[in-house]
């Protein structure tokens, strides 16, 4: 029923709804947040299950270990603290290569997670009152 929802074809009636644009825009954009949301790393952080919560840490050391592009992304918005958790290579004292001065990742990731909160709000209001 949810692809009869947005694609606008009515079987029952045999014809077309012309407004199923707004509604495939509105799906596409709750898409697109919950796409930022996971770059950010703060679509796992919603979760608060212990059990949860330890296999996602397993699941990001693989792909920390397998240096996998979202990982790194990730490694970016949190200021570094994925690599300092799963590295095993990193010293502990700040020296040319290894200094925590990336404060933009962590800033446009707070920036991020608001705008994605109030675009979900917003679509999920559009979807439900329509």
């Amino acid at each position: 029923q949810l692809i009869a929802y947005l694609t606008g074809w009515h079987i029952i009636n045999n014809n077309f709804d012309d407004s199923t644009e707004e509604h495939i825009f509105f799906f596409i954009a709750i898409l697109f947040s919950f796409s930022l949301l996971r770059a950010t790393g703060a679509l796992y952080d919603w979760n608060e299950n212990r059990g949860f919560q330890r296999k996602i840490k397993f699941h990001f050391r693989n792909r920390w270990h397998l240096k996998c592009l979202d990982m790194r992304i990730m490694n970016w918005f949190s200021g570094g603290e994925i690599r300092d958790m799963y590295d095993k290579n990193t010293r502990t004292t700040p020296g040319p290569n290894n200094t925590k001065g990336g404060t933009l990742g962590p800033r446009m990731k707070h920036i991020l997670d608001v705008f994605c909160f109030f675009l979900l709000y917003c679509c999920v209001d559009h979807l439900v009152e329509e």
